[in-house]
């Protein structure tokens, strides 16, 4: 069976879609420190992006508004927020609760 090879049959019309046709809601990202652990970044994780581009970007495939679960408690809270404050009401922080 390791060599074994499927090969579909199937045909049908291909098509991109580049963006949604009613704008969505992002409800899953990280914008705090887990984006810096998957990033291999355990210290200025908040070098990796700047907050206007990223907006920009994700707002450009129809996403209306991302809800970041890295707001985390106390002062990485305020540092999250104070990071992505820019971005009026684009995002809507978790917090968690020491």
């Amino acid at each position: 069976m390791s060599v074994f090879s499927r090969k579909s049959q199937l045909i049908v019309p291909s098509h991109t879609v580049s963006k949604p046709r009613v704008l969505a809601i992002e409800t899953h990202a990280h914008f705090g420190s887990l984006l810096g652990a998957m990033a291999g970044v355990s210290e200025g994780y908040f070098d990796l992006y700047q907050t206007r581009d990223a907006v920009d970007a994700i707002k450009a495939y129809g996403i209306k508004k991302v809800v970041n679960l890295d707001g985390g408690w106390g002062e990485e809270y305020l540092r999250v927020a104070e990071k992505l404050k820019d971005a009026g009401d684009f995002f809507i922080h978790f917090g968690t609760v020491d």
